[in-house]
């Protein structure tokens, strides 16, 4: 038995789907911050990210995609062999979408684990439909 608070801030809060929402909303709409520590939050540079995260853009904990239907702003987060989940809110708050699953099976070889490439693909376009809806 493995305790997630060993992964720091991966395994140090319960939550729930709805509040992921809920903080995303607040946090990029602008309820949570004053105005120039939005400005410094949302002050996003530019990265080379072809892994996991999908970043095009990384800012102050927080990082910026492109989807097919506009700007999404989030992060991902989660604990091997535990839950893994991906949060996006646009910037004017009326598109969202937060994706977890269980990520228990990522060290099982294909077809099975949750790291494979095929596993991968599928995240993204679930990501893409939660969050744009369907083509």
């Amino acid at each position: 038995m493995v305790n997630p608070s060993s992964a720091w801030t991966a395994g140090a809060m319960i939550s729930t789907v709805g509040d992921v929402a809920r903080f995303y909303l607040a946090l990029l709409t602008g309820r949570l911050l004053p105005p120039a520590q939005q400005r410094e939050l949302l002050s996003a540079i530019a990265v080379d990210d072809q892994g996991e995260l999908f970043a095009e853009r990384y800012g102050l904990g927080i990082y910026r995609v492109q989807r097919r239907c506009g700007t999404a702003w989030g992060h991902d987060g989660g604990y091997p062999g535990g839950f893994k989940a991906f949060a996006y809110t646009s910037p004017n708050g009326y598109r969202q979408a937060v994706l977890v699953y269980n990520d228990f099976k990522m060290s099982e070889p294909p077809p099975a684990g949750t790291g494979t490439p095929a596993f991968q693909r599928d995240v993204r376009k679930a990501i893409e439909i939660a969050f744009c809806g369907r083509p």
